[in-house]
């Protein structure tokens, strides 16, 4: 036999004490909660019953929950700052963690709203900073999932709310990256130039950006540096903006240098940072000439392309690269696929081809292979048999 139901708005009371008790513990609190007060009297539904039951749903609840309260969610926002703070940064976050949930478009946009109404009328720092990071984490998720029109519309939607809290440092990266994946790099820059810094620590980072996108050669903002105490990936984020410096105010030899010491000390670390394939060519002819071992995330990187989708001359640029650092295999490989991409592949490419492959002969012959040596030379002439008139 069940237990029976307290009387009057005890029972909500109850169900209250539960959450504040034992939230990781009662998955089911959040439904009972609400049950709870929608089952009293309009005159009995006190403020505080209804901050718990909203809570409950933020804490427990799926998008499609949250958004069944959000009507009563406006007068709590309202009214947070006369709530604990510790209290109040609760349920920013847990609103921000349910809306970088959200698939639906129109739920979003709700949920959205909602966070931009509690950080605008928040006094708190915290609050708002986590107001601030569900908004970015949010429309970071939709834009990613975008595809090219999409995301052009949703630039737009960005540009909208960054202008709106100029203080959302994490969106203004988002849109400056944004920006200039639409060749927008001035709107970038403004945008860097014009994002209001709250915290110390960031404060000289957007400047310092800004002049990094101008590439007039000079920088003329300090180099911000990581506060004390800060993790790993974050000094690494401030490494790899030295890096870009050093390309940036023309001095591409010491930027391959700090480049390839990051990459040999902290490797597959630095490469969620910097995207090498775009300096890879470069790059590989510097890691042969600085001396020691090619970094294996170099040796990584040139394999993982192999399998991309690229065109001819992309794989010709990348079995070079693979030739550089003494990735043999995969630099023949990379030729043939390459050739065969061309129902008449040009000859300054056969010819190439064939160089490299007459050095793996002479390198097959030295090393008492000869069988190999042989494999080479025909493959070689196979592919100048025209101009031999064979």
């Amino acid at each position: 036999m069940g237990r029976e139901r307290l009387p009057g708005h005890a029972e909500a009371l109850l169900r209250c004490a539960q959450f504040v008790a034992q939230p990781d513990q009662q998955s089911g609190l959040g439904a009972s909660l609400w049950n709870e007060l929608e089952r009293l009297d309009p005159p009995l539904r006190q403020d505080w019953l209804k901050w718990n039951a909203v809570l409950g749903r933020l804490w427990y609840g799926r998008p499609d929950d949250v958004i069944a309260v959000a009507n009563e969610m406006a007068p709590i926002i309202d009214s947070a700052n006369g709530v604990e703070e510790k209290v109040a940064v609760a349920f920013a976050q847990a609103l921000a963690a349910v809306s970088t949930r959200t698939e639906q478009a129109e739920h979003r946009d709700q949920l959205l709203r909602l966070l931009e109404r509690f950080s605008s009328r928040s006094q708190l720092a915290p609050v708002r900073q986590a107001c601030q990071a569900g908004i970015t984490l949010t429309l970071r998720e939709h834009y990613e999932k975008a595809d090219a029109q999409q995301r052009y519309h949703l630039r737009q939607d960005l540009m909208r709310r960054a202008n709106a809290d100029r203080s959302n440092e994490a969106l203004a990266l988002l849109l400056a990256t944004a920006s200039v994946e639409h060749g927008a790099k001035l709107a970038a820059i403004n945008t860097l130039r014009n994002t209001r810094s709250q915290q110390a620590s960031t404060r000289s980072l957007f400047p310092y950006l800004a002049d990094m996108l101008d590439q007039s050669g000079l920088v003329t903002h300090a180099a911000p540096e990581p506060e004390p105490g800060s993790s790993a990936a974050v000094q690494r984020a401030y490494e790899a903006l030295h890096v870009a410096e050093a390309f940036v105010t023309n001095q591409p030899e010491r930027g391959y240098e700090m480049l390839n010491g990051l990459l040999r000390q902290h490797g597959r670390e630095l490469t969620a940072l910097v995207k090498i394939g775009r300096l890879l060519p470069h790059l590989c002819v510097y890691a042969t000439q600085a001396g020691g071992a090619v970094p294996p995330v170099i040796t990584d990187a040139v394999r993982s392309f192999t399998s991309a989708s690229m065109d001819g001359a992309q794989r010709a640029l990348l079995a070079r690269c693979a030739a550089a650092i003494g990735e043999l295999e995969v630099a023949g490989s990379l030729w043939e696929q390459a050739l065969a991409q061309d129902p008449r592949p040009p000859l300054p490419l056969r010819q190439e081809y064939a160089k490299f492959l007459s050095h793996r002969a002479v390198n097959a012959h030295l090393t008492g292979d000869d069988q190999e040596a042989v494999r080479c030379l025909r493959q070689a002439a196979s592919w100048l048999k025209e101009e031999a008139g064979l």
